[in-house]
């Protein structure tokens, strides 16, 4: 069915629209999903739910979807990944720790662009691994886990101005370690 025709009936029989979309984009959802939740963290019940809260985003965002910007299958794609990094986020907020690779594929890469950013996250891997363990921690927590400095503070046991202090040595020595590899 269309991506046009499909929306239409969403919005005009819900029932019957959602069924029709689960039948057809399930399998692709449950990929994306398993690609970011595919570690021995989450379980097959955990990428169900994350593949339902996706249907019912999908489902209350329908009316942001702009056929002209993209395909119903990309759009769909993008919200299944939002949910995902969103559980890893959280999964990483409650236990307080972040392996770093996980850290890396947490970021708001779309599906699309992923191919090309490749190179641009293993140069980051690599930048990344040559901070200090606390550097690296603050910066993930920071930038990847979008944790307030004063979170960061708490949960380090450090003073707020510290992590400030060590997150902006920790970006310069980042930008340096990049603009070498160039």
């Amino acid at each position: 069915m269309k991506d046009e025709k499909l929306v239409k009936l969403i919005l005009s029989d819900p029932d019957r629209g959602m069924r029709i979309l689960t039948d057809e984009y399930a399998g692709l959802i449950f990929a994306v999903i398993r690609k970011y939740l595919s570690s021995s963290l989450f379980s097959y019940a955990d990428v169900e739910d994350c593949a339902a809260e996706t249907l019912s985003d999908a489902y209350f965002g329908l009316k942001n979807f702009d056929a002209s910007k993209s395909s119903l299958k990309t759009w769909l794609c993008t919200v299944a990944e939002r949910r995902a990094k969103d559980a890893l986020r959280r999964y990483y907020r409650s236990s307080g720790t972040v392996p770093l690779d996980e850290a890396v594929n947490v970021g708001d890469v779309s599906v699309e662009d992923e191919a090309a950013s490749k190179a641009e996250k293993e140069a980051l891997v690599k930048a990344l691994g040559k901070l200090t363990r606390t550097e690296r921690e603050i910066v993930v927590r920071k930038f990847y886990l979008s944790q307030s400095s004063k979170q960061i503070a708490e949960e380090m046991r450090l003073s707020v101005s510290n992590v400030d202090t060590k997150t902006h040595r920790a970006i310069e020595k980042l930008r340096r370690f990049l603009e070498d590899m160039q």
